[in-house]
């Protein structure tokens, strides 16, 4: 999708209209689809990287973040960008909201400051069982890359410090599989207590417009045409690289 308008700064009248305008052109099980998906997303859990070296383990992040309705994913890169398989998230970075921080502490700060418990994947006596973290509040979930695991900054900073119990010779699982267990974990443990998948209308008003755009070749020219902008989803410094 070409470069368009940040959806954050569209008012909901806009929006409504970008909503309005392109609705007629999909089909009624795409239609469909979309408002499912859009009732799905939260913004309660939300998953961060930290240096990352490898991008097919990025990608896969990306692709378990879509695939349990985690909108958000927040990364901070070992060099000033970091190239992602498009072939291997199976395009579910279009999907998602992707953030970049400089450093941890950065991260850190701006998760806290709305509002998150940020928690760190760790093998320390301190790290409790996923199975036992509380998900009543928002909560973010930091794991480090496939060579080191989180820094000690990364770990020590967090709220608090959680691990996926094992009993092989093996203390820890590959990033991408990691994520996935404890995104199924989390989910499973909201479910049970009656948390819902939620954002806000605004939110979901937006979702809605961007996952439309991006559903049809057409729709810059649609929307060009009655004069209304091409909403995408918040910029990032992680560059996607499409693999040849």
């Amino acid at each position: 999708m070409p470069d368009g308008v940040d959806v954050r700064s569209l008012d909901e009248a806009t929006l409504s209209r970008i909503i309005e305008t392109l609705e007629g052109y999909v089909t009624s099980q795409r239609r469909d689809r979309i408002r499912s998906v859009v009732s799905s997303r939260t913004r309660d859990v939300v998953l961060v990287i930290e240096h990352l070296r490898n991008p097919h383990n990025a990608a896969a992040v990306f692709r378990t973040a879509e695939a349990f309705g985690f909108f958000e994913v927040h990364a901070i890169p070992e060099k000033d960008q970091l190239d992602v398989s498009a072939r291997v998230s199976s395009g579910s970075h279009k999907w998602l909201e992707l953030h970049s921080h400089r450093s941890i502490e950065d991260a850190y700060s701006n998760l806290a400051g709305r509002g998150y418990r940020v928690l760190a994947s760790a093998i320390r006596g301190d790290a409790i069982a996923v199975s036992e973290l509380d998900v009543t509040t928002p909560i973010a979930l930091v794991f480090g890359n496939e060579r080191d695991g989180l820094s000690k900054v990364a770990i020590d900073t967090a709220h608090g410090r959680f691990r996926i119990p094992m009993f092989g010779f093996v203390e820890s699982f590959n990033i991408s599989v990691a994520a996935a267990v404890t995104a199924y974990e989390v989910t499973k443990r909201r479910a049970a207590v009656g948390l819902l998948p939620s954002m806000i209308s605004r939110d979901r008003l937006a979702l809605h417009a961007v996952y439309l755009t991006r559903s049809l070749e057409s729709s810059r020219a649609l929307l060009g045409h009655v004069g209304l902008p091409v909403p995408i989803l918040h910029e990032t410094a992680i560059r996607l690289k499409e693999e040849e």
